[in-house]
C-alpha cells in the first residue's frame, strides 16, 4: 500500500506500508518501484512487516540490508518484533529517507492482536519554501567566471565527498551555489 501526504508548507511524504509473505520472491520488483517513485518526494517511509529476520544472515536480510545501505536511507534500530514461545525475530521494520528526520521511534505488544509488536516513529518534515517575497532574476551573461570559480572553490565542499546519499550532494551542491550566487560577487 502506498501513501502520500500533502499538507500546506510541508514537502510530500510517500508511506510505504509493506507485507511480505514469508519466502516470497520478487524483492528486485519493490526495490525498483519503490526508487522509482520516491523520485518524486522528499520524503520516504517504508513500513510493515518484511517477513525477514535481520537477526540472522540470511540472503533476505542481506538484500534488505544492501538496499538501505546503497540507496543511502536509515534503518530504524527496533528491537526484535515478532514473538512466539521460542523465539524473538526482526521482521517488522521502518526504513526513512535521512536519520536526521527521526524525532522518535519505539514499539509495544499487541498480544491480542497478533505476535508482532505495534511500531511506529515520529519525524520532523521540513516545511516548503513560502513564496511571497521577491522575485530576483540574474543576468548570467554577465558572469565573470574566473570570480566565480575562486567563490565556489571557497566553499565547503567536504560532505559532498564523505556522505553516500545523492539527496544531501544535491543538497551541498545547491546550497554552495546559492551562497556564491547569492554574494553576486561574480556577476557584478
Amino acid at each position: 500500500m502506498l501513501i502520500e501526504i500533502a499538507c500546506s508548507n510541508v514537502y510530500k511524504v510517500l508511506i510505504a506500508v509493506v507485507y511480505r509473505p514469508p519466502k516470497a520472491g520478487f524483492f528486485r520488483d519493490f526495490k525498483d518501484k519503490c526508487l522509482e517513485l520516491y523520485m518524486g518526494y522528499r520524503n520516504l517511509v517504508i513500513m510493515g512487516d518484511f517477513n525477514s529476520n535481520l537477526y540472522c544472515d540470511s540472503f533476505d536480510a542481506k538484500l534488505l540490508q544492501e538496499f538501505v545501505f546503497s540507496n543511502g536511507l536509515f534503518l530504524v534500530p527496533l528491537s526484535a518484533t515478532h514473538h512466539t514461545s521460542t523465539s524473538s525475530t526482526l521482521l517488522d521494520l521502518c526504513i526513512l529517507d535521512s536519520e536526521q528526520k527521526l524525532v522518535d521511534y519505539g514499539q509495544c505488544p499487541v498480544p491480542f492482536l497478533s505476535m508482532h509488536d505495534l511500531i511506529f516513529v515520529r519525524l520532523s518534515l521540513r516545511t516548503a519554501a513560502v513564496s511571497g517575497g521577491k522575485l530576483r532574476r540574474r543576468d548570467f551573461g554577465k558572469l565573470q567566471n574566473e570570480v566565480f570559480l575562486e567563490d565556489l572553490n571557497s566553499q565547503d565542499w567536504e560532505g559532498f565527498i564523505t556522505t553516500v546519499c545523492e539527496n544531501e550532494k544535491v543538497e551541498l551542491l545547491n546550497r554552495n551555489l546559492m551562497s556564491v550566487f547569492g554574494c553576486s560577487r561574480s556577476l557584478a
